[in-house]
């Protein structure tokens, strides 16, 4: 392959067949006028844009399943997948497996752990060691630093921990969401709203001791049984929908 070191003579970067060249003997080597490095292999020729600052990841580099969620913790690179939690290692361009046979769904960083919503359970990653806080579909994790709570919703609802106190369970909201579909607050209210595939759209507002929900369906313009998701557009409260961009009045 190719080493690649800055001016201490360091190993910045190694490439290689896992990141996507034809062959790891190199024969010669070229840079042209746009700073594109170009090789000659074994195997035909290669090109690496180093000079553009993006970077294609295959299941070349060790990454499996379909892509869910990405997240940049403690310096490396966290991919969720279909079947499981990968960390980049070494060189950026290899990533391995966590010890973790999930379907992961979302990734979130809280006070410098990494939570991990999956199919089956709510896990806290420290960078060394997997724990578990939950058994539950997880597939959307909300972190409300105001009331220094955390917001997991999934298939079978809501869940609210309490972050200072070891992530003990304060409140639970039990309904068929079908899917969650993402979790916004409102810059102007503080409500959180979190939206579903099956129920609408619901509204969570915390009272000082809990949070007080209301939830919004057909009756208020919002088709229970198609999605919609809650985004922020410029800094106000938008929902995106399968008939259209709607707010909230």
């Amino acid at each position: 392959g190719v080493f690649e070191m800055n001016r201490s003579g360091e190993i910045t970067n190694l490439y290689s067949t896992k990141s996507g060249l034809n062959s790891n003997d190199i024969k010669s080597l070229f840079i042209d006028d746009h700073g594109n490095l170009w090789l000659a292999t074994g195997n035909g020729i290669s090109v690496l844009n180093t000079s553009v600052p993006l970077a294609f990841y295959t299941d070349a580099v060790g990454l499996e399943g379909n892509i869910q969620c990405v997240k940049k913790f403690s310096g490396s690179l966290l991919v969720g997948t279909s079947v499981g939690l990968f960390q980049q290692v070494g060189s950026r361009h290899s990533f391995e497996k966590l010890d973790l046979e999930q379907q992961v769904w979302d990734l979130e960083i809280v006070n410098d752990n990494l939570l991990i919503g999956t199919n089956n359970g709510l896990f806290i990653y420290d960078g060394f060691f997997l724990e578990t806080i939950a058994n539950d579909n997880v597939e959307d994790i909300y972190f409300d630093e105001t009331n220094n709570t955390l917001l997991a919703s999934g298939a079978h609802g809501v869940a609210v921990y309490d972050v200072i106190n070891n992530y003990t369970t304060m409140q639970t909201y039990q309904k068929s969401l079908g899917r969650s579909m993402g979790t916004a607050k409102d810059p102007e209210s503080g409500s959180i709203w979190i939206g579903t595939t099956q129920s609408g759209i619901l509204k969570f507002d915390f009272d000082g001791f809990e949070y007080v929900v209301t939830e919004y369906g057909d009756e208020d313009g919002v088709n229970v049984g198609e999605w919609i998701k809650p985004v922020l557009m410029n800094n106000k409260l938008k929902f995106g929908s399968t008939y259209g961009l709607l707010e909230f009045n």
